[in-house]
């Protein structure tokens, strides 16, 4: 749900930092504060190769228009998105400096079927393809090199939500041991089990720590690319130790679906495989 809501921002965020007054214009007044208005964003390609350094989706120069050709994957909201950022390669321009944002309307591409993922399930994502998809030139949202900071503001936003969902698996098996009696006494005072429990506590301090010095570094306008790197990886990792922990500490009950940790620990898999999910 909140990678479902926080779906504009891939959007509003890149449009806000690099757009014209005209394409700010043009799309912020679309934005109306009282209900849901879907815009989206597709950075991520179907491959098991992916490299966010070396996009396939390419944008030709043809006179008036840009053409894009290539394929998406898990695009949120691209069946209901009434603009969708697409980045593509553009030029000669290698690596991160070579990508720039093209803004599609909706049925300015084909969606495909809805992705099956193992976690996530609540979240509608999509494959798309281009497929000769013609951009106008003012519809060119021009990075100018920025695409590294985009990524380095997605990427803090995972640290973030990352922290949210190994919280509440810890939170959520901490309650539990104290409360699950087992040879006369609660499972927490097994050493076992509290020092696993206490392992999981300080994985989750330090995620957050990571996510709060990135997110300083952002408001302060510094180069935060490889900090927010760096956190996400190990954020991504230690959800894995967080989630199936918490599923373990359950024991069977945490295999039913009648507690959430299973559904955490199948959420916490899309965070080491996801790419620009939400942004800051």
């Amino acid at each position: 749900m909140t990678v479902n809501i926080l779906a504009p921002s891939l959007f509003n965020i890149p449009l806000m930092l690099y757009g014209t007054e005209e394409q700010k214009k043009k799309y912020f007044t679309m934005n109306k504060p009282d209900q849901f208005q879907g815009f989206t964003s597709a950075l991520v390609e179907p491959s098991v190769r992916f490299d966010t350094e070396a996009l396939k989706t390419t944008a030709v120069d043809d006179v008036d228009d840009f053409v894009l050709n290539g394929d998406k994957a898990f695009v949120t909201i691209a069946d209901s998105a009434l603009a969708t950022l697409v980045f593509a390669k553009k030029g000669s321009g290698e690596g991160l400096a070579g990508i720039d944002g093209f803004i599609l309307p909706s049925g300015g591409f084909t969606v495909k079927e809805r992705e099956k993922n193992q976690g996530l399930r609540a979240l509608k994502q999509f494959s798309i393809s281009l497929d000769g998809a013609r951009v106008p030139r003012n519809e060119v949202l021009k990075l100018s090199g920025g695409f590294a900071n985009l990524l380095a503001r997605s990427r803090t936003a995972s640290i973030a939500l990352t922290t949210g969902v190994c919280r509440a698996a810890y939170e959520y098996a901490l309650a539990y041991a104290k409360e699950r009696i087992a040879f006369g006494e609660p499972i927490a005072s097994r050493q076992s089990v509290a020092f696993t429990l206490a392992e999981m506590a300080m994985e989750i301090d330090a995620m957050r720590l990571m996510a709060w010095k990135s997110a300083w570094m952002l408001d302060k306008g510094m180069d935060t690319y490889k900090e927010a790197s760096i956190g996400k990886r190990y954020a991504a990792d230690a959800a894995m130790f967080i989630t199936r922990n918490a599923t373990q500490i359950l024991g069977g009950h945490g295999f039913v679906r009648e507690h959430p940790v299973e559904m955490w620990y199948r959420d916490a898999r899309s965070f080491a495989v996801s790419e620009f999910m939400a942004i800051v």
